[in-house]
């Protein structure tokens, strides 16, 4: 399942998909996301910056995402867990429309 962003949708994705027989769920163009890891990948998009140095191998990348992912505090993850009902009681008064998530 992916999103119908652009990368997951071109014809080159598509077909790789299809060659090594991987099963794409349908899926909306506008399907409202109440997905609480994009925030995840937020916070960890913003922590890898901050490294004093920037990876230059696809191993130190994978150690750095790593060590940031490791240290993300447990209050984020709790955060984002309690949000849920929150979210998706959002998504059911916008009638699947956009929120604030």
């Amino acid at each position: 399942m992916h999103d119908n962003a652009r990368p997951h949708t071109a014809i080159v994705t598509i077909q790789f998909l299809q060659q090594i027989n991987v099963p794409v769920l349908q899926w909306p163009a506008r399907s409202p996301d109440c997905n609480p890891i994009e925030h995840m990948w937020d916070e960890l998009g913003r922590k890898l910056p901050q490294r004093p140095h920037a990876p230059n191998t696809v191993d130190e990348l994978s150690q750095a995402l790593l060590e940031k992912w490791n240290n993300i505090p447990r209050r984020v993850y709790r955060n984002l867990c309690t949000s849920m009902t929150r979210r998706v009681q959002a998504m059911l008064n916008s009638n699947g429309g956009l929120t604030r998530y």
